[in-house]
């Protein structure tokens, strides 16, 4: 399980009002679900840190804008959060541990 995100509201607006939920499943079965999404193939950043699903600390955010930009990268696509730790079991953003994956391509 985890959330999907549109970046420009993951990194240019404080409070994230919508996002989707998805599930893993077997590409061996064969669901007829008009809203099923397959993730896209590409290059993806990924980073691991302590976040909850709807409250990202603007710093990890601004780091991962500069990182992107000093390695000339372009994003491409939503941004996925895969909760890993206590996503069930605390209230407090920083004992939660998540994956964040955001598409990049290089830009030259």
């Amino acid at each position: 399980m985890g959330f999907h995100y549109d970046s420009n509201e993951f990194f240019y607006k404080d409070l994230i009002t919508q996002y989707n939920v998805f599930i893993s499943a077997n590409s061996k079965l064969h669901y007829n679900n008009p809203i099923k999404k397959t993730k896209e193939k590409g290059l993806y950043l990924c980073v691991y840190c302590n976040a909850h699903y709807g409250v990202i600390d603007s710093k990890i955010k601004e780091r991962i804008l500069k990182f992107v930009e000093q390695n000339k990268l372009h994003m491409h696509g939503g941004i996925y959060l895969v909760p890993l730790r206590n996503f069930w079991s605390t209230s407090k953003p920083e004992e939660e541990l998540v994956k964040l994956c955001l598409r990049v391509e290089y830009t030259d």
